[in-house]
C-alpha cells in the first residue's frame, strides 16, 4: 500500500517501479500535475483502491488508462482549490512531464529505432530457432513428410482403395466359389424334392416317397450352376465382391481384363524368367551380386526382393552408404528405384 494523500505534493507522478504487489495507491488532495505514467510494475486495474482527485490537472496516459481511471476514481479530474492558474500549460501538460517522457520513453510506450530493430531481430532469431512453432518448414521436412505418406500407402495400399492384380484375382476366385456353392445347394434341394425331375432313377423305395433322404443331384446340374456363377461375375463383378480400379469396368465388364489365378501365376513365372534371362545377358547386371566401392564406402545392390503386405514381391535397385569408421551402412533413400 502507498498512501500519500493530502501531503501538499507537487510535480509529476513518478513511475513507481519495483512495486509488483501494490494494491492501494492514495495520491488525492495534493498539487500533482502532468501525465499519469503508464505504470509498468503494476496495473491500475488490479488496485483495490485508487485516489487521484483534487490535484492540479492530471492527464491520462491514453484513452485505455482514462477508462480505468474513471472506474477506479470517478472524480480524479477534480482540481484542488489551492492550485494556481499556472499549474498546467495551455496544452494540458507540463515541462516536467515532457522531461520525464524524454528520460524514460519506454515507460510510456515510446521506443528508439535501435530498440525497434533489436526487437525485430529477436523475433527473427526466435523464428529461426523454432520455425515449426510458426508453421514454417524446410524443404527437407516437407520431402520427409511426403515420403512418409508414400511409405504409408505402400505398406497398406488397401486402406487407400488400391488393389493389386493378385487381390482382384483372389476376390474373383472367392466369388466364383461362392456362386458355385449356391448353385450346388439349389440343385441339391431341387433333387431332394423331386429326384425324377433331375433325371435321377432310384430303386430305393424310401427315396421315392421321401426325396429329402436321397441327397442326389446330377452332374449336369452342377455344371450348369458353375456356369451361372461364372456368367454372373463376368456381367457384374461388383456383385461378386470384386473391386477394380478401372472406371469402365462397371459398365463394360469385358474391359476389366480379369484373369484366373492359373493365368496370373503363369504370367508371374514368365516375367520372372524374362528378368533372369535379361540379367544373364547384361554384363552390368552381375546376377544378384552386390558391389562395394572402398573409395567412397558405397554398396550397390542391383536386385533385392522386398515382400509387402499384399502377398507379392517387388524388386528394387538400391544403394547403401557406409558410416564413417564403422561397418554400419545406411540405405540411400534418394536412389531407390523399382526394377519390377
Amino acid at each position: 500500500m502507498l498512501s500519500l494523500a493530502d501531503n501538499k505534493l507537487t510535480g509529476i507522478i513518478p513511475t513507481l517501479n519495483n512495486l509488483p504487489n501494490l494494491s492501494l495507491l492514495r495520491l488525492e488532495q495534493n498539487q500533482l500535475t502532468g501525465i499519469i505514467p503508464n505504470f509498468i510494475s503494476f496495473k491500475i486495474s488490479n488496485l483495490s483502491e485508487l485516489g487521484l482527485f483534487e490535484n492540479c490537472g492530471l492527464i491520462a496516459f491514453d484513452s485505455a488508462q482514462e477508462t480505468i481511471l474513471n472506474q477506479k476514481d470517478p472524480n480524479w479530474k477534480t482540481r484542488n482549490p489551492n492550485c494556481g492558474t499556472t499549474c498546467v500549460d495551455t496544452n494540458g501538460s507540463t515541462q516536467e512531464g515532457i522531461n520525464l517522457v524524454k528520460s524514460t520513453p519506454s515507460n510510456y510506450g515510446l521506443f528508439t529505432q535501435t530498440q525497434i530493430d533489436a526487437a525485430k531481430q529477436a523475433g527473427i532469431d526466435l523464428v529461426k530457432a523454432k520455425p515449426a512453432d510458426y508453421n514454417l518448414f524446410t524443404q527437407t521436412q516437407i520431402d520427409a513428410a511426403k515420403q512418409t505418406g508414400i511409405d504409408l500407402v505402400k505398406t497398406k495400399p488397401n486402406d487407400y482403395n488400391l488393389f493389386s492384380a493378385t487381390d482382384v484375382s483372389n476376390k474373383e476366385t472367392i466369388a466364383k466359389q461362392t456362386g458355385v456353392q449356391e448353385g450346388i445347394t439349389q440343385g441339391i434341394n431341387k433333387c431332394k424334392t423331386d429326384p425324377v425331375s433331375c433325371g435321377i432313377v432310384v430303386s430305393n423305395e424310401q427315396c421315392k416317397t421321401n426325396p429329402a433322404s436321397c441327397n442326389l443331384f446330377t452332374q449336369t446340374q452342377i455344371d450348369a450352376a458353375k456356369q451361372d456363377a461364372i456368367n454372373k461375375c463376368k456381367l457384374d463383378p461388383a456383385s461378386c465382391g470384386i473391386v477394380v480400379s478401372n472406371n469402365q469396368c462397371p459398365t463394360n465388364p469385358a474391359s476389366c481384363n480379369l484373369v484366373t489365378q492359373e493365368q496370373l501365376n503363369a504370367e508371374k513365372e514368365t516375367a520372372k524368367q524374362n528378368g533372369i534371362d535379361i540379367c544373364k545377358n547384361d554384363p552390368n547386371c552381375k546376377g544378384i551380386h552386390a558391389t562395394y566401392n572402398p573409395l567412397n564406402g558405397e554398396v550397390h545392390i542391383p536386385f533385392i526382393d522386398v515382400p509387402n503386405g499384399l502377398g507379392f514381391v517387388q524388386t528394387f535397385d538400391v544403394y547403401l552408404i557406409q558410416r564413417n569408421g564403422s561397418f554400419i551402412f545406411d540405405l540411400d533413400m534418394s536412389r531407390i528405384s523399382l526394377v519390377h
